[in-house]
């Protein structure tokens, strides 16, 4: 099996596994804790919505244009805290313990969005490798 097969393998148990949904309550918890977190609902539903949507493309991916690939790439290699910044002092208290359901649904998207990063990865080291 090709590591790009092996990767879709991946993707397509993770999808399948039980689902999370999303972690209204937790956010709600930590929104309450300061104001300056009042956008996490829909910054972050934004951030794991555009990683389930690359992750669902599955074998699809591998017809993706070059510059598509790229672009992605681009933005799925960025984590939610890098991508918003504002949250970063929320990472140490988003643990299993604390808000259970907000922290499952973060490792949930970092796993889809690492597979999915390293799929791209291997599909265009083979392109050029081709070419």
């Amino acid at each position: 099996m090709s590591e790009i097969e092996r990767l879709l393998s991946e993707l397509k148990t993770v999808q399948t596994s039980d689902a999370v949904a999303f972690p209204y309550a937790d956010c709600r918890k930590l929104q309450a804790v300061d104001g300056r977190y009042a956008a996490l609902i829909p910054d972050l539903d934004a951030y794991l919505s555009e990683i389930a949507g690359y992750g669902n493309w599955g074998r699809r991916l591998l017809t993706w244009p070059d510059d598509k690939i790229v672009h992605v790439l681009h933005r799925i290699t960025a984590s939610f805290f890098d991508r918003y910044p504002m949250y970063a002092d929320l990472r140490s208290q988003i643990t299993p313990e604390n808000v259970p359901s907000l922290h499952a649904a973060i490792e949930r998207g970092d796993q889809v969005r690492k597979i999915v990063a390293e799929l791209l990865r291997h599909l265009r080291m083979e392109r050029t490798a081709t070419v």
